[in-house]
């Protein structure tokens, strides 16, 4: 994997790099691919959606004899679930039926879809649509997929479609002489849909360009009715559709990029905050606020997500640079606080809601830095990727991993080259189509999937791409105790190694063992493997398997019948150096509080004043048998042998001395009962 290093000169307008040396490896390891996850000639604008298993699904617009929504799901390991499906087939393939699509799924991993068409396809029959009705204009099309139906009916060997759609193509924008282009889709945490897109006739540069706006619950129904966001600014068709995501109060962020009409020389980003109420109300908060700088150089593409705070998180690529002869197009980056704000429905203070304002996180060489997507992980890391090209064969698909806390902008993952050169095939970086941005979804465990296009050399054609990769946060890892005592006959004790998230991949703890105690002579150190093998010693550190936040440690004590000292057992963990399974990576993370766990294995074999212990007799615990005389004595931690008046010699047992003075003991041929010694 080759690596840019950059280091950052921060400041809150600007954000500038400089290489330096790469670090000798990364805690980002590739899972699965690049890999080629299409079959027709012309494939583009993917998405990617996620489920709770980390299935990743991903649809995206095919090209052959028209223009079909595809549709595909593959696991977490990248292995095909549901192979590609169109979504909208039709007896009559001659046109451009879907286009600009984008997904969410809800908790029941149900899929909600949403697009524009210049028809509208009905009568979803066995395997395909019956009929099909233009429309004056393109018009935002809904349909709502049920996977795990699709997939019960796979293994009772059926395959149709109906299984998999479960609310087939439905009209959601008003269906009248005007444009609905470009939707967009997010879901808050309450299960609402919401759903934005732009509406007007005009092209680029073109006037009336505004954008609109839709609530819905899950199965379509209306909660708010489509509503007009916008009215002085013209949003342009052809340099970034409108964006929509949702906070946790359920409030809804949008922005969009103007034309080139609106009073300034250049596109430049906008952004709108709303909230709906109950009954449907929709509500401005911040009302059409510019977050770039209104030069002569445009700002386009905008791209957002939003933190587990509520912090705005936009990218877009930016000509400054290139307009002033100084570098190429650039991806730039701002942090929205919309709290700082009154919301009282009036634009906001961009000087004031930017709490990191257009601070620049390519690098200035001599590649243009263009189609790019952000994605949030749980540790609110910034998951960024973006292509780089110079028009030629050199283009590759750029990734970086930022953190912002404090509102300083801090390099977790430098700028690194994840898919260039593949053989005749490049990642797509003409930023003149935002249907080849590529896209970035992350799971719980932090696993970063992500698909692009790859342009064909040879051919001509746009095949898509599918990467899994693996990004741990800078997870604490520690002890769950720190220290405890165990006696020397016990059987073992059992506690664990936690970390403060779960690892997306298995990793390995390096563990130092010292102290008094001798592994081997006076305890056992097991972990149950992850893949279920035996019990193993570990003399190297402990496995904790993907998906999991822990890993269990075993002590085992050995009983040696030596009169001794108390001895300790010391484990020392080397947060610095804890690895993948193979070992070839170094994962993030740092040491909690308890990174040292101290045992003491307390000896058993206790001295009793006296150089000998008489027992005049024993008996089975049964009163009802005689008691017989023992013969000899036995020093503390010796085996001794017991006559009996039968003149039957047992085998030799080993003593269990208690404060009692009391031991039982088990015969191994004679009567299977505790046995009495008394004195």
């Amino acid at each position: 994997m080759w690596l840019k290093r950059v280091a950052l000169c921060i400041g809150l307008s600007f954000l500038c790099f400089a290489f330096f040396t790469p670090k000798a490896s990364s805690s980002v390891s590739t899972i699965y691919g690049p890999e080629i996850i299409s079959t027709e000639t012309i494939n583009e604008t993917p998405v990617i959606a996620l489920d709770a298993e980390e299935n990743a699904h991903i649809i995206w617009i095919a090209e052959s004899d028209s223009l079909n929504l595809v549709y595909k799901m593959v696991d977490r390991e990248g292995n095909v679930i549901i192979a590609e499906t169109n979504l909208t087939p039709f007896t009559d393939p001659q046109c451009s039926h879907a286009k600009r699509p984008a997904m969410v799924i809800d908790s029941s991993g149900e899929l909600h879809i949403v697009f524009h068409s210049f028809s509208h396809y009905t009568d979803l029959g066995d395997t395909e649509y019956a009929a099909e009705t233009d429309l004056e204009e393109s018009e935002v099309i809904y349909i709502k997929l049920n996977p795990n139906n699709y997939l019960t009916n796979i293994y009772l060997g059926q395959t149709n479609i109906n299984d998999l759609i479960i609310i087939p193509e439905t009209i959601i924008s008003t269906n009248d002489h005007v444009k609905s282009r470009a939707p967009n889709i997010a879901l808050n945490n309450s299960d609402r849909l919401h759903i934005t897109w732009f509406e007007g006739n005009g092209g680029e540069g073109g006037t009336n360009m505004t954008v609109h706006y839709r609530v819905m619950d899950l199965n379509g129904g209306e909660i708010a009715p489509e509503t007009c966001l916008t009215t002085t600014y013209n949003i342009d068709t052809g340099w970034g559709e409108p964006q929509v995501a949702v906070d946790s109060m359920g409030n809804a962020h949008i922005i969009f990029c103007t034309d080139n009409s609106n009073g300034t020389d250049a596109r430049e980003i906008y952004y709108t905050m709303v909230s709906v109420a109950e009954n449907g109300a929709v509500t401005t908060l911040i009302d059409e606020t510019i977050i770039t700088t209104p030069d002569d150089h445009a700002s386009v593409r905008a791209q957002l997500a939003i933190d587990s705070q509520n912090m705005v998180h936009v990218i877009w690529h930016d000509k400054r640079l290139e307009d002033a002869d100084t570098g190429s197009t650039e991806i730039f980056y701002s942090k929205l606080n919309p709290s700082l704000d009154d919301q009282d429905g009036d634009a906001a203070d961009r000087t004031i809601i930017s709490v990191i304002s257009e601070a620049r996180v390519s690098s200035n060489n001599d590649l243009g830095s263009n189609q790019k997507n952000i994605a949030i992980d749980r540790c609110d890391r910034l998951h960024i990727t973006w292509s780089e090209d110079d028009w030629g064969d050199d283009a590759a698909l750029m990734y970086t991993i930022l953190n912002t806390a404090d509102n300083i902008i801090t390099v977790v993952e430098p700028e690194m080259v994840i898919a260039e050169d593949l053989t005749e095939i490049y990642p797509c970086a003409s930023y003149s189509s935002s249907s080849r941005n590529p896209v970035i979804a992350i799971s719980e465990t932090n696993r970063v999937f992500r698909a692009f296009n790859g342009y064909h050399n040879d051919t001509g054609n746009y095949s898509l791409y599918l990467s899994i990769l693996c990004t741990p946060c800078n997870f604490q890892v520690e002890f769950s105790l720190t220290k405890t005592s165990i006696e020397e006959n016990m059987d073992t004790i059992k506690f664990t190694i936690e970390l403060s998230e779960p690892t997306c991949q298995d990793v390995i703890i390096p563990i130092f063992v010292e102290g008094t105690a001798r592994a081997g002579s006076d305890f056992f150190l097991h972990l149950a493997h992850p893949y279920g093998y035996p019990l193993e010693l570990l003399p190297a550190g402990v496995f904790i398997s993907a998906g999991s936040s822990s890993g269990e440690i075993t002590v085992m004590p050995i009983d040696d019948n030596t009169v001794e000292s108390d001895e300790t057992i010391i484990l020392t963990m080397d947060a610095d150096n804890i690895t993948n399974m193979d070992a070839d990576n170094i994962i993030n993370a740092a040491p909690g509080t308890n990174t040292v766990f101290i045992i003491t294995i307390k000896d058993d074999d206790r001295k009793i004043s006296g150089s000998t212990i008489f027992m005049p007799f024993f008996r089975p615990m049964d009163s009802s048998f005689p008691l017989y005389p023992v013969s000899s004595y036995a020093p503390p931690g010796l085996l001794f042998s017991l006559d009996y008046s039968t003149g039957y010699t047992p085998p030799l047992l080993e003593p269990y001395f208690t404060l009692q003075f009391l031991w039982y003991i088990n015969m191994w041929d004679y009567l299977s009962q505790p046995w009495a010694i008394y004195y």
